[in-house]
């Protein structure tokens, strides 16, 4: 399996048209329009492809985002926008890319993590379940 990485430039198109057929189908908005602070060039670094025969096989992106409550400062990763070809399910490549995000946020000194994946598809984590 080839290790998750940053999505090269040139197949961008190729992966948004692969996150609106498996997060966005029959429905708008694209998901560059849903999701602009993730998929904003200032957030690539944080965004993880999984390329096999030279196309985008999966993907999972991440988010810090920083909260100033009361006096207290306060940064929470957000894990989303995980999607897999199906031509390529089935072989670990969201888990992994799923995993690769997760370190990221640790390296951001995170205190919490919010993952929206579906985690029967990418493996048990020991997250708690969130009421929204």
């Amino acid at each position: 399996m080839t290790t998750p990485g940053p999505c090269p430039a040139e197949l961008e198109p190729e992966l948004h048209k692969l996150l609106n057929r498996v997060l966005r189908e029959s429905h708008p908005p694209t998901i560059l329009d849903e999701y602009p602070l993730v998929f904003r060039p200032e957030n690539a670094d944080n965004r993880r492809v999984v390329i096999e025969d030279g196309h985008v096989a999966s993907h999972a992106a991440f988010l810090p985002v920083d909260f100033h409550v009361d006096g207290v400062d306060l940064r929470i990763g957000v894990i989303g926008s995980v999607a897999t070809h199906p031509e390529y399910r089935g072989r670990g490549f969201g888990s992994a890319c799923v995993a690769a995000c997760e370190e990221g946020i640790r390296r951001t000194g995170a205190s919490r993590l919010r993952c929206d994946a579906n985690q029967q598809r990418h493996g048990p984590k020991d997250y708690k379940q969130s009421t929204h």
